[in-house]
């Protein structure tokens, strides 16, 4: 994603809100929430005994309630671009080095733990009880992201002025923090400017590639010279994205390799239907090698979908950008519930949701799905034997927000009372109210203003305005 943007139009929306479950808990021990003898009930695979996973320890009722585990919340992808010492140089895309480290002391305070790329997409999320699972991406390779130093050994170091050094630094201090990230590669940029110094110029690129792989990081595909695939022909995007496959299966080996997945430029995709868009979704060809994406990233949309949810698609994996707007309104959302984080378990072989799964989310839950996707199910009970009120996550949502809404198609509204706007933003005039259940045809969108995400609509009537996406959701 290269700067210069203020409006951002975002691909797709797909943000699962308002399960209203306790943030805090990543003061909880998690040693001290382990229990010998489980409570939770697994349920059993259909097919026999032959087919129902080994029993495993697991916490008890009473300890899952504590942690509000849920793990079919949403998990976190953020959005880095450029890194900057001079606070007069930030700008939509640039964050200093110093707040870069304040937003990791933030996440850190709220029990996230960074997973790499790869154990979203293949379902094997592994932190600690009440913890909440995060990826951090950076897009574009450009240099302030990764300076290096040379040591007196002749061996590399990351500079502390830049955002790998901000990194290991941070990782090295907070070992409970994990120690992952995702780099999205622009072979043409490659982390090189020669203006810094002779080290850092385009020379340097193998050696930051092989750094980065030896220290867990992974490494994945941003289009070999950073081209907006919403307006190339199928043979630019075969150049582009194959090209680019090429160039890091030549380069890093190993779990870093992570060619295969895309994150579009721009956020721009091809055309639904068209002959790009098939490209990007299925097979094609480059050089000789047939290739299949395995997961394609979209500049915004908020926090991604579990991977145990059946809204979860890895063609189009939502992230958000990491600008001070950005972040205080996501980490507000998920500090006061609305938006109800992936709370784990504490096992990546088991799924754990609450029992009964609240209305809101009885669309994103499908016993049999997580299954036959190799997993342990674990339903554990929400009630409190009291005349208290319910856990949190038992209360009534609010609405919540729709999957994969694209240009062209009617929408519906969740709730009561949504209010049609003369155009994006909170300052736009209110032309309407819209009841629960109004159809809308989507005209353009969505556009992120005022800290939500906004989609052009048609009502019945004809009437023409903008609405909040978490209020949609796809016609049935």
């Amino acid at each position: 994603m290269m700067m210069g943007r203020v409006t951002v139009k975002f691909p797709r929306w797909t943000v699962g809100i308002c399960l209203v479950a306790g943030l805090l808990v990543a003061g909880v021990a998690p040693g001290a929430m382990m229990a010998q003898t489980p409570e939770a009930t697994p349920i059993a695979t259909p097919g026999g005994a032959s087919a129902t996973p080994q029993p495993v320890t697991r916490p008890t009722d009473e300890q899952l309630r504590a942690a509000g585990v849920n793990e079919l919340g949403v998990v976190p992808v953020l959005m880095y671009h450029t890194f900057t010492s001079d606070p007069a140089n930030v700008a939509e895309w640039t964050r200093t080095l110093d707040g870069f480290r304040d937003q990791l002391q933030q996440l850190y305070d709220m029990g996230f733990v960074t997973i790499p790329m790869r154990d979203l997409l293949e379902n094997r999320i592994d932190v600690p009880l009440g913890k909440h699972p995060i990826v951090l991406t950076f897009d574009d390779s450009s240099a302030s992201q990764f300076l290096i130093d040379q040591n007196a050994d002749g061996t590399i170091s990351p500079r502390p002025g830049s955002g790998v050094g901000v990194l290991e630094e941070f990782f090295n201090t907070h070992p409970d923090f994990g120690h992952s990230a995702f780099f999205a590669v622009v072979p043409d940029y490659c982390f090189a400017d020669a203006d810094i110094d002779a080290l850092n110029a385009y020379d340097s690129c193998q050696a930051k590639l092989d750094w980065l792989a030896g220290h867990g990081y992974e490494i994945g595909n941003h289009t070999i010279s950073h081209a907006n695939l919403g307006t190339v022909d199928p043979g630019e995007f075969v150049e582009e994205v194959g090209g680019t496959v090429e160039w890091i299966d030549e380069r890093v080996s190993g779990p870093a390799n992570m060619s295969r997945v895309l994150m579009l430029p721009y956020g721009g995709r091809p055309e639904p239907g068209s002959k790009v868009d098939a490209l990007l979704n299925g097979w094609f060809r480059y050089d000789g090698e047939d290739i299949k994406l395995e997961a394609v990233v979209d500049v915004g949309g908020g926090p991604t979908f579990s991977p145990s949810s059946t809204w979860w698609d890895p063609m189009a994996i939502t992230r958000f950008n990491t600008d001070p707007a950005s972040m205080d309104y996501w980490l507000g959302q998920f500090a006061s519930g609305d938006v109800i984080l992936y709370t784990s378990d504490g096992n990546p072989d088991t799924i754990t949701v609450p029992n009964p799964i609240p209305d809101f989310l009885a669309n994103e839950f499908d016993a049999g799905a997580i299954q036959a996707d190799g997993k342990q199910l674990v339903r554990y009970d929400t009630r409190t034997h009291g005349d208290g009120p319910p856990p949190r996550h038992d209360r009534p949502a609010t609405p919540a927000a729709a999957a994969s809404l694209a240009i062209g198609q009617t929408a519906v509204t969740t709730d009561s009372g949504v209010r049609l706007r003369d155009e994006p933003g909170t300052d736009g005039t209110v032309l309407d109210e819209l009841p629960t259940g109004a159809n809308l045809q989507l005209l353009d969108g969505p556009t992120s203003l005022d800290g939500q995400t906004w989609w052009k609509v048609k009502t019945d009537d004809g009437e023409i305005g903008w609405v909040v996406a978490e209020y949609l959701r796809p016609a049935p």
